[in-house]
């Protein structure tokens, strides 16, 4: 019985083995495969993310290289462009009787860069009203001109025109000038004592200068004020105004010219002189005083005591011109003075009675000086 039961046992062993073993290459072809598989998946990954980076960079290049060349693009547009001109009236037609003229202002509105050079075909001013504004006089005899002007830069040029005509005819008779009554007025200001008429003071010192001034016509006028001197007025185009004197003596010419606007004016000036420029020295007004400290009991007129006692010293001291003054003590002993350039001071006594001298000396910056002194005596 166990002599059948092993060859059958054998033929069923052998089966098993062989059905193990291919199961076992089947798994050992699908783990080949899958494994091919993920590294193919992921180089092709790799790759694929390369090339997207790639692409990127590039794009993004040239997104740079469009706003570097769109911004300076930009920055050239914007630093240079070709001039525009434009021409307009900005004042006239305004008669001048004096010489029978009729005179015309333009003004020239320009753009452009760099800012464009403007030529005026007439100009009688001379820029004196900018060189954006030129002024045009016709005669009876030339009534009609036609301005051109032309504006200029690297970037090329452009020009523009107007026609202007004699349009004043009736104007003279119909403007009148304004009329001054009177003369140029000098008023001293508060606390001033200078008397009517002058001399008047020399430095700085401020007067009210006017006119009185009407126009026919009713038109508002404008004032100019000219000369005086070197400091000349507070406000030159005003009505009442201040005049500042100079520092120097002498005669000087005050003068205001008056305008109304349409080519009227009227003028009227005057002398006016100044007080002397001559310094004067300080004067003192008796001599050096000293008093006691409170809770002294020193005599007056001493003798003072010895040992470093404080008297008050000063002096009554004034300026004829009014300038400021300063003052220098010296004299009286080892110990002088609490301030030498105060007055008052205090005096400090020496240690030992005797003769001593004190003396203050006074200026007034303009080389103008006086000195005085006195004699004091101390006592231990």
């Amino acid at each position: 019985m166990k002599s059948k039961l092993f060859p059958l046992i054998a033929i069923l062993t052998l089966i098993v083995l062989i059905g193990t073993a291919a199961i076992c290459n089947r798994c050992g072809s699908n783990l080949t495969t899958d494994t091919t598989t993920s590294d193919s998946m992921e180089n092709e990954t790799v790759e694929t993310s390369d090339e997207t980076a790639a692409e990127e960079e590039t794009v993004a290049a040239n997104t740079q290289e469009e706003d570097t060349d769109t911004t300076q693009s930009s920055q050239a547009d914007t630093e240079k462009k070709a001039p525009t001109i434009s021409l307009a009236i900005s004042e006239g037609p305004v008669h001048s009787s004096a010489d029978d003229v009729c005179w015309w202002r333009v003004e020239a509105t320009v753009t452009g860069s760099p800012a464009p050079t403007i030529t005026w075909s007439q100009d009688v001013s001379n820029s004196s009203f900018g060189k954006n504004i030129a002024q045009v006089n016709l005669t009876r005899d030339n009534p009609d001109y036609t301005l051109t002007a032309t504006a200029t830069n690297s970037e090329g040029g452009a020009t523009d025109d107007i026609a202007l005509s004699w349009s004043c005819d009736g104007e003279e008779e119909d403007n009148h000038n304004p009329v001054i009554t009177g003369n140029v007025i000098v008023e001293n200001l508060s606390g001033d004592d200078t008397p009517a008429g002058g001399p008047y003071k020399v430095g700085q010192v401020h007067y009210t200068v006017r006119v009185d001034a009407v126009d026919p016509d009713g038109d508002p006028l404008t004032y100019y004020w000219y000369g005086g001197g070197g400091y000349g007025y507070s406000d030159p185009t005003a009505n009442p105004t201040e005049w500042i004197t100079p520092d120097g003596g002498g005669a000087y010419y005050l003068k205001v010219v008056v305008k109304d606007g349409r080519g009227g004016e009227a003028e009227v000036g005057r002398n006016v002189n100044m007080a002397s420029a001559e310094n004067h020295p300080p004067e003192i007004q008796g001599g050096i005083i000293i008093e006691n400290l409170p809770g002294d009991d020193t005599p007056a007129g001493g003798p003072y005591k010895a040992g470093q006692v404080h008297y008050k010293v000063y002096v009554n001291a004034v300026d004829p011109d009014g300038d400021p003054l300063t003052y220098g003590w010296s004299g009286g002993g080892d110990y002088g003075y609490s301030d030498l350039t105060a007055n008052p001071t205090e005096w400090i006594t020496p240690d030992f009675a005797t003769n001593y001298h004190i003396s203050v000396s006074v200026w007034d910056g303009r080389e103008g000086a006086v000195h005085v002194g006195r004699s004091v005596r101390t006592t231990e």
